[in-house]
């Protein structure tokens, strides 16, 4: 038999830890630890209702930084596996038998102790996406990085490498809603804990790219651009091609955020420049085939104020490139766990887009019908094209 204790971080949180607490199905959790790390609400008197010999409430001074404080949160343990759920989450009911089986595979393995699982995030808007890695093994070799945006990393590389696996099992959140950023002041806190990763770690990619994220909708381009670059120079002299796997990574993830900007500011060219430098990077990833065939139908979107095809040679052009993206659609593509939208909601938005574009409206209608994601980036919203 396994043993899996759940461990929630908080502070401040009255408004959700009472429901996070009781989504944790005490079934399946041999303890439950809540650390509240300096809470001058209600947050402690609400835990203290459920404290019980497998609910406790341990009272914990903040260590400056949510890498320190998963860290020592997981000292409290002495055996098997931790699962952290933040106070703003919920774990999805029925998941039980399939957490357990999970790990009780993954126990089995050699390298347990490198094994990292991510479960996914479901945010208030239902967009899924998977989490920086939250259950391990108490006793294993990860140990949590950095003080905002934490990253688990192996404790003594002579045990090997990092080993992440994304499991299904799904979390809800609602922590970065407008209203709860506003009111704990979230922006501005991450800004400075995110400061001193970058006083630790000058040239470590995830810093950078997420000094880069966090400016993306307000920064001018070329200060985002002179970001982005500073991602793939860190130890490689600006050559993308000898860029390390990691800074790869979020250079990729930069450039495709640069194009998020170009569709938002509505700019042509720049959307057709970051698609071409996806492609240079990782021709067959989802995204990079999404923004290329986007910077295709794009000039068309908004001909007359409507969807529009214009002449009869743009018209076949454009059926060509819809047959291809269809194709592609077909072919299994291989989505990931971080791609725009996992299960390709975006390249279903734009095949809608092309079908408008050449005058299907009609199948483009039914298509929507069919698909069971959605898509509402700029220049969609609910797979439909925004008027501008």
């Amino acid at each position: 038999m396994i043993e899996i204790s759940a461990i929630v971080l908080a502070k401040n949180e009255e408004r959700c830890i009472d429901r996070c607490i009781r989504s944790l199905d005490r079934s399946i959790f041999d303890q439950i630890i809540v650390v509240d790390t300096g809470s001058t609400d209600s947050t402690a008197r609400i835990v203290e209702q459920y404290v019980s010999p497998r609910v406790r409430l341990v009272n914990q001074l903040w260590p400056g930084g949510f890498g320190r404080a998963r860290n020592m949160a997981m000292s409290l343990v002495q055996r098997g596996w931790v699962f952290f759920v933040d106070a703003d989450e919920c774990l999805v009911a029925n998941q039980g038998e399939e957490l357990v089986n999970l790990l009780e595979g993954l126990q089995a393995d050699e390298d347990a102790v490198n094994v990292v699982v991510s479960p996914w995030i479901v945010d208030s808007s239902g967009y899924e996406s998977p989490a920086p890695g939250r259950i391990l093994l108490a006793q294993g070799n990860i140990a949590y990085f950095g003080s905002v945006h934490e990253e688990p990393r192996v404790k003594d590389s002579t045990l090997g490498t990092i080993r992440s696996v994304v499991s299904s099992i799904r979390l809800t959140h609602d922590g970065y809603t407008v209203e709860v950023v506003q009111q704990k002041n979230k922006l501005q806190r991450n800004s400075e804990l995110l400061h001193h990763c970058l006083e630790e770690e000058p040239n470590h990619p995830r810093w950078l790219y997420e000094q880069f994220r966090e400016t993306l909708w307000t920064d001018p381009v070329d200060l985002l651009e002179r970001r982005c670059l500073r991602i793939c120079q860190g130890g490689n002299g600006g050559v993308a091609q000898n860029l390390s796997a990691e800074s790869s990574w979020y250079y990729f993830l930069a450039l495709r955020d640069l194009a998020r900007r170009a569709v938002r500011d509505g700019e042509a060219s720049r959307i057709a420049q970051s698609a071409k430098r996806l492609e240079s990077l990782n021709p067959s990833s989802p995204d990079a085939v999404y923004f290329h065939f986007l910077a295709i139908v794009y000039p068309y979107l908004w001909v007359s104020g409507t969807p529009s095809a214009g002449s009869l040679e743009s018209f076949k052009d454009l059926m060509t490139h819809l047959n291809q993206l269809i194709k592609l659609r077909r072919s299994e593509m291989q989505f990931e766990a971080h791609s725009l939208h996992p299960q390709g909601a975006n390249i279903d938005a734009l095949i809608c887009a092309y079908l408008e574009v050449v005058g299907m409206s009609r199948r483009a209608e039914e298509y929507r019908s069919a698909i069971a994601g959605s898509w509402s980036e700029p220049p969609f919203e609910a797979n439909s094209i925004i008027s501008r």
